[in-house]
Order: structure tokens, then C-alpha cells, then sequence
């Protein structure tokens, strides 16, 4: 029996810095109204997968889109903050 694991990594939705080719590392900049949009369609293409956990960066952009993720497929997110940029 073998045990497979599928890995799925995925970006923060946009924000207004990305839309100025601004460059934001840690600064806690939260996703736009298109971000949100964004993360809501990841969301739609993910739920044929089995997906069991997220994690995520405590910074605004990346929860707001782990969250709506996580929000629409009922599953947790683990915040690390080990993870921001």
C-alpha cells in the first residue's frame, strides 16, 4: 500500500501593493476586493481535492486567503510565523 501525499501550494490573492509593483515582504498589507475574489475561485477549484490542512503565514494577505480557502472546504489552517517573507 503506498501512501500518497499531494502537495498543493498557492499564493496570496492581490492586493493594491501588487497592483503598484510595490514590493511588500513583511509588511501586513490585506488582499483587495479582487484578492478575495481570487482566494473564493482557488477555493471552487480546490474542492475535488481531499484536502486536509492549510497552512499559512500569519500575515493579513495569506490568511485572508487561507481563510476563505479553508472557510469554503471546512478544514483548519495552521498559522506559522516562521512562514512570512
Amino acid at each position: 500500500m503506498t501512501n500518497e501525499v499531494n502537495l498543493f501550494i498557492f499564493r496570496h490573492g492581490i492586493t493594491n501593493w501588487n497592483l503598484e509593483e510595490r514590493i511588500q515582504g513583511r509588511t501586513d498589507i490585506p488582499l483587495n476586493a479582487q484578492g478575495i475574489d481570487q482566494a473564493e475561485e482557488l477555493a471552487k477549484c480546490l474542492e475535488p481535492f481531499e484536502i486536509e490542512q492549510i497552512v499559512s503565514s500569519p500575515l493579513s494577505r495569506a490568511a485572508q486567503t487561507a481563510f476563505t480557502v479553508a472557510n469554503a472546504l471546512k478544514i483548519d489552517v495552521t498559522m506559522i510565523s516562521e512562514r512570512r517573507e
